[in-house]
């Protein structure tokens, strides 16, 4: 048996393995496998590191981080400082500040992230302050993917 072999076989045990433990993370088993595939041969260091950069796999991350977010409940801390931070004004000044605030975070965050990671990486953030505010997530969604383009 060769050692791609042999490291095909580990990787797949390790992805079993990860998959059937619900207490680990999916980035665990990306982190375990890695090496395993480099050092018996299965796969180049070159191949490895064009899997880390691939644009799926960093929206992978997003949408991670994105659970992350609304998991821990981040998202309702968000929306809350926003909430103080607008705290005085009521009614539809409320919502163009809101508008106004998204806007410069979204497009100072474009600077460094696709588009598409802003809007995917605000989501329950968005959701939070839409629901507490009473403000269409929908609207507030195209605001942030606009303002994320022009950033």
């Amino acid at each position: 048996m060769s050692m791609a072999t042999i490291g095909a076989i580990l990787t797949l045990i390790v992805f079993v393995a990860v998959l059937a433990t619900p207490k680990l993370p999916n980035w665990f088993c990306f982190l375990i496998m890695a090496p395993i595939v480099v050092f018996t041969g299965t796969m180049d260091a070159d191949g490895v590191y064009a899997v880390l950069s691939s644009s799926s796999f960093h929206l992978t991350i997003i949408c991670m981080f994105s659970g992350m977010i609304a998991a821990t409940g981040l998202d309702i801390v968000m929306g809350n400082a926003l909430d103080k931070l607008t705290g005085n004004v009521s009614g539809k000044k409320k919502e163009m500040l809101i508008f106004a605030i998204l806007y410069l975070a979204s497009g100072l965050v474009s600077f460094v992230l696709q588009n598409s990671y802003v809007a995917m990486a605000f989501l329950p953030v968005i959701f939070s302050i839409a629901k507490k505010n009473k403000i269409s997530h929908s609207k507030m969604i195209l605001f942030v993917i606009y303002a994320s383009t022009l950033g």
